[in-house]
Parts: structure tokens; sequence; C-alpha cells
């Protein structure tokens, strides 16, 4: 029996309508919407619309504001959830200088007007006369990147500053009262623009050669090619808006506080199926889809990272609602991610806790894939072929009462006899990229897409698969 059109008539629409229905139709039966193609999905997460019906496909929470939004898969391509995340900013605190190092300098804060109009300028002046008088923030570079740092400044008093690039090395020196680059080292650029009430924003760019913790550093000086300077406990120079960013010019100044800005979290990935989404409200355990202003991606394509550095097996995850029931004897899913790290049981989904229900992860440090499922006997645990890091994969689990099955890439990696006494212990919730347990797990994953289903797929799995690699391109 057809759907019912949601109109009467084909001749009540419009002609951009009526193509629109025609490419619906033509996609489905081209086979690029996968859900239309092989129905009856328990539940069903991708950066992909999945469905021709499908409308937002994630929801993210971004680092300059904890403003959310949703989005759909072509919000994310096209750049509109780049641009409403915004810009890059690697350094923390940007405004907030108190919160700074300080070497025999003294921080008062909002003592001007800043460049946006707005009472929040802070004075920077020095407390001891000297060399060497500063101000300091760290941050995380990677050798053979180039970086910006900028930062807005006014004379006050002072007039000159020796300004380092954030690898923390090169400096370059400006003279903020009368808008002048003065010496630059070799191998640093310098740039000075004017914004206007005696502010300017200055720059220098410089590549690291290191990777690991930077440094934001600007000395007072009383002049050109100078590391020292006179303190009175009054002459200074106003600073704001600091901001260090990949690549060898400026960018639109963002606003960072404790976290770089250009961070989009995920706080729920839609179900596109039905209402069994993906939702994580505890800030701290959201993951990426925007790191530092890049999208984070597999094979080019959108993706979230999930990530537990810490060891403590708490790390970032989402967490969905049961889709199992209770006389569910199959379930089969279908993943695309990548490992970028070598650590400890990355897990892709699970039961929300480790004694429950049907589990795909991977070995250790070996890598090796894994399956697992709960029983009410215990844990039985199956393990395939390793995996590369930094390697995308498309990955087909199955399992039900009489075999355990793994394909990598569409090729069966692990294929075990199952105990058929035991039914699987059906956990009530699951979850995704990661795991809440005891253990110490470290894990750092990115997931495109991963769709369940409660009933046996064996004829549709390789047509599933096509049509999963068709968009990734995985394998030949």
């Amino acid at each position: 029996m057809n759907t019912p059109l949601p109109y009467r008539h084909l001749s009540d629409l419009s002609e951009r309508q009526l193509l629109q229905v025609i490419v619906d139709k033509l996609c489905c039966v081209a086979g690029k919407y996968i859900l239309d193609i092989y129905g009856g999905a328990a539940a069903a997460y991708s950066l992909r619309s999945l469905s021709k019906d499908t409308t937002d496909v994630v929801r993210v929470r971004r680092s300059v504001d904890n403003a959310e939004a949703d989005f759909t898969a072509s919000d994310i391509t096209d750049g509109t959830l780049l641009s409403w995340v915004g810009g890059q900013n690697l350094l923390p605190n940007s405004e907030q200088f108190d919160l700074w190092s300080k070497f025999d300098t003294a921080v008062v804060a909002n003592q001007a007007t800043s460049p946006d109009a707005t009472l929040t300028a802070d004075l920077i002046y020095p407390t001891v006369t000297g060399n060497d008088k500063r101000i300091r923030q760290s941050l995380s570079i990677a050798s053979g990147t180039t970086y910006t740092s900028s930062v807005f400044l006014k004379a006050n008093g002072l007039s000159w500053v020796r300004f380092y690039p954030a690898p923390f090395t090169a400096p370059a020196w400006f003279d903020v009262a009368n808008g002048v680059i003065g010496t630059v080292s070799s191998g640093t650029t310098a740039s000075i623009e004017d914004y206007g009430n005696g502010w300017y924003r200055c720059s220098v760019t410089r590549t690291a050669t290191t990777t690991g913790t930077g440094q934001f550093y600007v000395n007072l000086v009383d002049g050109n090619n100078l590391g020292t300077v006179t303190a009175n406990g009054t002459d200074g120079i106003l600073f704001w808006g600091a901001q260090v960013v990949e690549g060898s010019e400026a960018k639109p100044y963002v606003k960072t506080e404790a976290n770089p800005s250009g961070i989009g979290y995920v706080t729920t990935w839609y179900d596109q199926v039905g209402s069994n989404d993906a939702t994580q409200g505890t800030a701290a355990r959201q993951p990426k889809i925007v790191d530092a202003g890049v999208l984070v991606t597999n094979n080019s394509k959108p993706a979230i990272n999930f990530v537990d550095s810490s060891g403590t097996g708490v790390g970032q995850s989402l967490i969905a609602p049961n889709y199992y029931s209770a006389s569910t004897t199959d379930v089969w899913a279908f993943s695309i991610y990548k490992l970028n790290l070598s650590g400890y049981y990355p897990y892709i989904f699970s039961g929300l806790n480790t004694d429950r229900g049907f589990i795909a992860l991977h070995n250790s440090t070996s890598r090796e894939l894994r399956t697992a499922t709960v029983r009410t006997g215990g844990l039985s645990v199956y393990n395939g072929n390793a995996v590369p890091l930094s390697q995308t994969i498309l990955r087909t689990d199955k399992a039900n009462r009489s075999t355990i099955s793994t394909w990598k890439d569409g090729v069966i990696s692990i294929n075990e006899q199952a105990d058929r006494n035991e039914d699987f212990v059906m956990p009530t919730s699951t979850i995704i990229g990661g795991i809440i347990s005891s253990a110490a797990i470290t894990n750092d994953t990115n997931l495109s897409e991963l769709i369940f289903y409660t009933s046996d797929q064996s004829s549709n799995r390789t047509g599933i698969e096509t049509n999963i690699n068709n968009h990734y391109n995985i394998y030949p």
C-alpha cells in the first residue's frame, strides 16, 4: 500500500515543489536515503540525511556563550554551523588579563572603553623597574603549524611593547602611541592596524617548531629593541581582545573565557527514525563537532569526536534511551568511525554499564575489533582483526543467540558461535562513543554514523554497506 502524499494532487504544487518531489523519489530509487530503502531501523544517528523526511540531525552548544541550536545535514556542510559556532581563538581568557600569569605587573580590570565600545579594557602597568615585566598566557601548539597572535593595545603613559608570537620566540616591538612597528626578529612577521580612538591591533606571526605548550607573551618596555621598563605605579598600556589563530594573518576577533573559542559541543544527536535521541546534559562530557573553528571529519565527511583522555572512564559520550525490547533476539549495528588514539578499550557503543547488552569496542592497545554480548550467564567476548589508527572504517556488528559476527569494510572479521542457552540481558540505555565505568579507559574516536536494527538484516547487509560506503568512500 502506497504512503499517502501530503497533498491532494500534483497539480496543487508549485514548479519548485513538484521538482523537489521528483528529486526525492529519484533519490529513493537511486538509494541515496538508506532508511527509505532499508526500513525498520530501531534507531539511527548520522550527520547526513538518512531519509528524505530528515530535518535536524544534531543540536550543538557553542563555547563562546553556551547558546544551543539545531542543524540539518546541509547546515553542517555548507558553512552555516561553522559560522554560528564562531571563529577560531586558541587562547583562553582572551579579555580576562587578571587571570593571566603576571611578572612584576599589575592588572586593573575595566578601566577604559574597548574597541567594541564596552567598558572592558584592562590597564596593565609594571610594578617594578627592570627587565622582562610582562603578562603571559599558555596554549597548546603543534610543530609545523603557523600561528598568528594578536592583541588590541592603547598607550596609557607607556607607549612600547615587546610582543612574542605564540611559540614564544623571536619578538617584534610596537609603538602603540603612534601606530609604528619597530624591530621585527628574523622569521617573524608583524602588522599593526588602526582601530581609532588610540587603539591598535598588533599581530605577530611565526611557525612553531615544537609540539606542546606555547606562550603568549607581551612585555612592557621603554622603547624599541629594549627589554626594560621604568615603573611609577600608574603608567602602563591598555589591553583588550587577545587572540591566537592558525594561519598567517589575524582573523575577526572572538572572545574566549576558560576554553578556546570555535568549539561546537554536541548536546543531542537526533534519532532519524524515532524518538531515541542521544543526549548529554553534562557539559564536560559533551563531544565535539567543531574543534577550534574546524569541522571534525572522517574521510572529509562530518563526524563527532568522543574523547576520554583522563583514563578515569568518565569521558565524552551521548546516551540514548533503550531501543531494545524484552523480545529482541537479533541486534545489528552499522557504524562509521576512526580511532585517533592508541589507548585502552575505545567503545563505539554499549549498554549504559559494562555489564549489560551488546557491546562494540576495540581490544586495548592492539586495537583489534572486539564484539561482546552480556547474558544472564556472563560476558562473551570475541576478537577480530586489528585496525590502524586514523583509518576510517565501516563496521557491521551482528549478535543473536546463535552467532556473533563483525565485518570490517564488508569483509568478515569475527564469526563465532554464541551460547544458545542464554538470552541477551537488555540494557535500559545505550551509550554512544565512549563508556561510563570504573575501569580505566582512554578513548579518542570520530564517529559519523550509527544505525541499529533489532531484526535480522542478513539479506540486506551488503546493500546497506554499499549505500554507506558510496557516501563515505571507504573501500573499493
